[in-house]
């Protein structure tokens, strides 16, 4: 079956395994004003002619769902929707202007329940999508767990920088490193880490690594724990990271102060800022003690039916 039908059938099954949830689907704009709060993640922008306010496509359904959540009837248990998503990024086999993204939110509950629904979701998927295999081989660890096994390096939850300047000397990262901003810092040194030397030992393993408890700084719009790490949660199915959750932040000032910090980060980038999404902040309360994930459906398929281009989805 050519890719980009094995998609369809993907968004069949999970669309009826997210209502099985008691989820309600939700229409979401493929025209925004606030098209993402992270720092580094860029969204496509619209040119008008007659006058429109400044519009952009959404990176994700993420803010649209969690307006929606104020609005959804008890009876229900939150919100999802499967939507195109767009980014602005240098294409690869596994990075696309244009992807579909399935996103999801829970009422009372926590980051961690996402890992038996990744499972679930992945033995339906075997059972219905041709050429479909789930894991055999899973890990879950938390980052500090995981850095302790690969590096031995005790990941702390912050951004202290003389545990990041030992590693940079220990593992010869680079001088280059000392040219970012100092925001940037911590965060640039602890993903080079995962990518180039924690994610490789461990995916020569495991079939799909689930691994949570983030450094603060690289939380979204995570809650951060007792301990100060973020509760974030990203699953690594043979090799590609194909959802990433959180427990969600729910306080209007701070998600705001979040905000704001990572507009500083972009201003000294000399990138546009992001805009505010005003009415996100207003409905924030009904965020407490919800938790959220977002799937990309391509990169899961490409993970079960171990196809080795996100490009090859396009009808030809």
């Amino acid at each position: 079956m050519q890719p980009f039908r094995l998609v369809s059938q993907a968004i069949k099954h999970l669309r009826t395994f997210l209502e099985q949830l008691n989820l309600e689907e939700i229409r979401v704009p493929n025209l925004v004003e606030s098209g993402a709060m992270e720092p580094y993640l860029e969204p496509l922008h619209i040119n008008s002619v007659e006058g429109h306010p400044p519009y952009v496509l959404p990176t994700s359904p993420e803010f649209a769902l969690k307006r929606a959540m104020a609005f959804v009837p008890q009876s229900m248990n939150g919100v999802f929707a499967i939507a195109p998503a767009y980014r602005d990024e240098t294409k690869s086999k596994l990075h696309a202007l244009e992807f579909t993204m399935a996103e999801w939110y829970l009422r009372d509950h926590n980051y961690l329940q996402f890992s038996s629904q990744i499972s679930d979701l992945c033995a339906i998927l075997e059972k219905n999508l041709p050429g479909f295999q789930s894991a055999a081989k899973i890990a879950q660890l938390t980052l500090r767990e995981a850095f302790e096994i690969t590096l031995g390096l005790k990941l702390p939850p912050g951004a202290e920088s003389d545990f990041y300047k030992n590693a940079n000397e220990k593992y010869n990262l680079g001088s280059w490193m000392n040219e970012l901003l100092p925001e940037e810092n911590c965060s640039a040194f602890f993903f080079l880490l995962l990518d180039n030397q924690v994610l490789p030992e461990l995916q020569q393993e495991f079939d799909l690594l689930v691994l949570y408890d983030f450094p603060s700084f690289s939380r979204g719009m995570a809650n951060l724990s007792q301990t100060g790490f973020a509760q974030r949660i990203e699953f690594y199915f043979r090799g590609i990271e194909i959802a990433n959750g959180y427990s969600e932040m729910y306080d209007a000032d701070e998600i705001l102060k979040l905000w704001e910090g990572n507009n500083r980060i972009r201003k000294m980038r000399k990138v546009p800022e992001h805009k505010i999404d005003r009415s996100l902040l207003e409905f924030s309360a009904a965020m407490r003690g919800v938790a959220g994930i977002a799937l990309g459906v391509e990169r899961l398929i490409m993970a079960g039916c171990k196809i080795s281009d996100i490009r090859n989805f396009q009808i030809p």
